[in-house]
């Protein structure tokens, strides 16, 4: 078999040439391949291999190119709006509203879907909104964006400041939901060029609400067979996007426990049962939950973040004691393993101390938030050919901040991305839920653009293209 062997290293040696086929001659390919091989193994027969593999190469490095410009020019005709985007932006900034209060919001999203002639249903879970583009048939992939702001007192001095006082879009979702608008306009004007379906989800109640969830429960993906979304990232330099393969962000939930004892005077210890002493017992027990029973190698965190004794008086023992935090983990099976613990461990403990605790949850854990292999192959393809990123980079670990985009990749398959934005000369590296949390608009072109070609893209080379499956219409509901 020695000719099957030569012929199979020199496939295996000659494929690694194909990226360097722009800048090499096929002389020089036979020269290399000559010396890579063994004397007399580069036949007549292998000459026509090369010659075979050249045109490959040429046919592979102009389409290369042409997706390159074609992609490039999202960009620069969506940069061409950066101005548009802005003004967006600065609106919703003024009139940021939390979690299933979006009212505003979502009228002023509909407005400009409206003024872009682009037909949408509404509502979902509450205040959302699911727009269609394209032509009705599969594929059809969501790009998706949050709505809601956080609760806190902004402190940023811009004339775009918060309407409403201590409410602050903290989070970026102002400048998430002027991207989807910025790709949303551009595929409405290319949207002859669409060969499937792209639907627009405007989520609300990303920031503890499981929206995304409501959504999914309501039929917002229904004949979806893809998602896609970003989030901006000050911790990643401008124009950097970064994901992983499989778990990208934790799975978490929110524990509120109430310690309950026998309060008194401060002089009579012995006629009390000390809340505040079995509450601290329960934080320090808490701990080896994580440094002593989790995996290292699989991580877990829990954070006891507000103690609170309620009014009182120094020399007075308080009747209970809250405690409140999160608990997070990279697996599902990790998340309800902790919980049950933080029950046993907070009970035993303060049974121990003569009091009670009573343990509740939020309505609705997250699920860790998990990448298809396939679609973030889609993501690096369209940023290797997306000038304006200047790098995409796969992440060696996940991150245990948590998102409840986790419920739309549950439902299908799907890839969420940072979005870098950090930029020391624009101060746009403030961390996320801060009050003087930042953005750098001029990464929102770019953000738009990957959504736009992610969209272009999945609808251009997905294998089934037909009829719409059962569940995908986009006649409105009860909207334009």
């Amino acid at each position: 078999m020695p000719h099957v062997s030569a012929v199979l290293r020199f496939v295996l040696i000659s494929s690694g040439f194909i990226r360097k086929a722009l800048s090499i001659s096929w002389e020089c390919l036979v020269l290399s391949l000559r010396n890579a091989l063994p004397e007399n193994t580069v036949t007549s027969g292998m000459h026509a291999c090369l010659q075979l593999l050249l045109v490959l190469c040429c046919v592979l490095s102009a389409n290369s190119a042409g997706m390159r410009t074609a992609y490039n020019s999202v960009y620069e005709d969506i940069a061409s709006g950066l101005e548009w985007m802005q003004e967006l932006r600065n609106e919703l900034h003024k009139i940021p509203e939390v979690k299933y209060t979006e009212t505003k919001t979502s009228s002023f999203l509909r407005q400009q879907l409206e003024a872009l002639q682009i037909p949408y249903q509404h509502p979902y879970a509450k205040h959302g909104i699911v727009a269609t583009l394209g032509t009705g048939k599969a594929p059809c992939i969501a790009l998706r964006t949050d709505m809601d702001a956080l609760p806190i007192l902004e402190e940023l001095d811009v004339p775009y400041k918060s309407l409403h006082p201590g409410f602050m879009h903290a989070c970026g979702h102002d400048a998430h939901m002027s991207m989807l608008l910025g790709a949303a306009r551009y595929l409405k004007a290319h949207e002859a060029d669409l060969t499937g379906t792209v639907k627009l989800l405007f989520q609300p109640a990303e920031e503890g609400g499981a929206g995304a969830k409501l959504m999914v429960d309501e039929g917002a993906l229904d004949g979806v067979s893809a998602v896609f979304g970003l989030h901006v990232w000050p911790t990643a330099p401008s124009g950097h996007i970064q994901t992983r393969v499989g778990t990208l962000m934790a799975g978490t939930d929110k524990f509120y426990i109430r310690v309950n004892g026998v309060g008194g005077h401060g002089g009579t210890p012995h006629l009390v049962k000390d809340t505040v002493l079995a509450a601290s017992a329960v934080v320090m027990n808490l701990q080896p939950l994580i440094s002593r029973e989790t995996d290292p190698t699989e991580g877990g965190i829990i954070g006891v973040t507000l103690i609170n004794s309620g009014p009182g008086s120094p020399n007075v023992h308080a009747e209970y004691v809250e405690l409140q935090g999160t608990v997070n983990s990279f697996t599902t099976s990790g998340l309800n393993h902790l919980k049950s613990r933080i029950v046993q461990v907070a009970q035993a403990t303060t049974a121990m101390y003569g009091c009670s605790s009573v343990i509740t949850w939020n309505p609705i854990a997250y699920i860790p938030v998990v990448n298809q292999a396939g679609m973030v192959a889609r993501l690096q393809e369209v940023g290797r050919q997306l000038g304006a990123v200047k790098h995409t980079e796969l992440l060696d670990r996940p991150t245990f901040v948590a998102e409840d985009v986790a419920f739309l990749n549950d439902a299908v398959q799907g890839v969420f991305v940072f979005l870098g934005i950090g930029n020391t000369t624009l101060h746009t590296t403030e961390k996320l839920h801060t009050p003087l949390f930042k953005m750098d608009d001029s990464m929102m072109p770019v953000g738009a653009a990957l959504h736009a070609s992610m969209a272009l893209q999945y609808t251009a080379g997905h294998p089934t293209v037909g009829a719409a499956p059962k569940g995908l219409d986009i006649a409105p509901r009860d909207e334009l």
